[in-house]
């Protein structure tokens, strides 16, 4: 799914984020409830990615899922976060390098 939504009077927003998990993982079902509530207000787009489909994902974050990437600034936040983590990581990592 995809979460789209503006953070009021700011020019600086995440054009994307990934939600890196795969199917039959508990954890990554409430990091994905997690940063829902977190992006509340802020222009995102999330999408997640199943790393089961890729042998290289799985190899860099098999044993780290669920993880979320900025696609604009390559930062990670490993589980495990709060919905509160995961707002200051989507406010903080929102402009290019």
């Amino acid at each position: 799914y995809e979460i789209s939504a503006c953070l009021v009077g700011s020019e600086m927003c995440i054009e994307t984020v990934v939600l890196f998990g795969t199917d039959g993982c508990h954890l990554c079902d409430i990091a994905a409830q997690l940063v829902v509530v977190a992006a509340e207000g802020i222009e995102v787009t999330i999408y997640q990615e199943d790393i089961a489909e890729s042998d290289l994902l799985v190899e860099r974050y098999g044993t780290r899922i669920p993880v979320i990437l900025n696609e604009l600034t390559e930062q990670e936040l490993n589980w495990p976060f709060s919905a509160e983590q995961a707002r200051e990581f989507l406010l903080n990592n929102n402009k290019r390098n």
